[in-house]
């Protein structure tokens, strides 16, 4: 199936929403039905952060997808006290630095293409990832 890559940003931008009003698919069946598969390599932050810039409401969607996560190893989205959005990894992996910024849709953007290519490449390498 040829999804086109503006349906398939919005798809993913909207997995948490989506996750929660299904309550009957999974992270990994939410990203395959968003064409991510066949559009990865098309797929980068600018057009990430500028779909989320379309749904504001969605920044504290991924916030909540983060803050419910209860695995490790796991990419963390927050907002500091300071009013910085923060993506790190738990545990710190020795090959990336915490991002921290004043730009939500960046930050987020940023996580979630995290996620999204983590899920990719535990699926080609037979990991299971929840």
């Amino acid at each position: 199936m040829d999804i086109p890559l503006s349906v398939t940003i919005d798809k993913i931008i909207n997995i948490p929403i989506d996750f929660h009003t299904s309550q009957t698919k999974s992270w990994n069946t939410l990203l395959e039905e968003s064409g991510y598969f066949e559009n990865y390599y098309r797929i980068n932050l600018i057009d990430l952060a500028n779909a989320l810039k379309q749904s504001p409401n969605l920044i504290s969607s991924w916030l909540q997808w983060s803050e419910d996560q209860r695995c490790t190893p796991t990419w963390v989205f927050s907002k500091g006290e300071s009013g910085n959005y923060h993506v790190d990894h738990i545990p710190k992996d020795k090959k990336y630095e915490e991002l921290s910024t004043n730009d939500e849709y960046y930050a987020c953007a940023v996580f979630i293409n995290y996620l999204i290519q983590s899920t990719r490449e535990h699926l080609i390498n037979g990991i299971p990832y929840s």
